[in-house]
């Protein structure tokens, strides 16, 4: 009968490693004789960690929509990491799986939109969904995309409407209907459940572009 000892070895991951965020790893070794040991992995979220990212853009989600200051509530990560928790929330709810999604993004002509675009649309391709590029139009016609082009599961687009040019925002419909606060609430807490600071790599073979203005 060997013997068994054992420690346990308590280390912070930093957020830096990839999607594991600031997981706690814990590292149990147990060493059965002198040349024989074994070690056992398991992660642990850290309990303050959604509440990290809660008060940090605490301002962008509203009742219907997320709007806020670019650079401060409003961010490439967090239009990254909501497109992801976008797409969780849609095959939750519809059942259909990201591979089968077709989602159109628009945008507006403030000078941070782009940006905002490219990593909205980099989240998206991460999970697998198939994207319309509608471009830069005004966004009734990004409300339109869902009625003019078959099986277009949802729409986003960036804009903060009348806000002054340092604003920006996302809108995101279901059904053909913009999200109402429950269900932007449901989206916030699906964002958190998977916010990672690093940016992902889209995939551009899922991307399209679509002139919608002579429909």
């Amino acid at each position: 009968n060997e013997q068994i000892t054992g420690i346990m070895i308590n280390i912070i991951i930093p957020k830096s490693a990839g999607n594991m965020n600031s997981h706690a790893a814990y590292f149990s070794l147990f060493t059965i004789s002198a040349n024989r040991f074994f070690m056992i992995i398991y992660y642990k979220r850290e309990e303050n960690f959604m509440q990290k990212y809660e008060e940090k853009y605490s301002h962008a989600f509203g009742k219907n929509d997320i709007r806020g200051i670019y650079g401060d509530d409003i961010t490439e990560i967090l239009f990254q990491n909501t497109a992801i928790g976008f797409v969780n929330w849609l095959e939750d709810q519809s059942g259909i799986k990201p591979a089968d999604m077709k989602i159109t993004v628009a945008m507006d002509a403030r000078l941070h939109s782009p940006a905002l675009k490219t990593a909205l649309i980099n989240g998206l391709t991460s999970c697998g969904v198939n994207v319309i590029d509608l471009g830069l139009v005004p966004s009734p016609l990004g409300y339109y995309s869902e009625f003019a082009l078959d099986g277009v599961t949802s729409a986003m687009i960036i804009t903060a409407s009348h806000n002054p040019s340092e604003y920006n925002g996302l809108k995101m419909t279901f059904n053909k209907m913009t999200l109402n606060e429950k269900q932007i609430a449901e989206v916030k807490e699906e964002t958190y459940k998977i916010f990672s600071e690093t940016p992902v790599a889209g995939n551009s073979s899922l991307v399209c572009t679509y002139d919608i203005v002579p429909d």
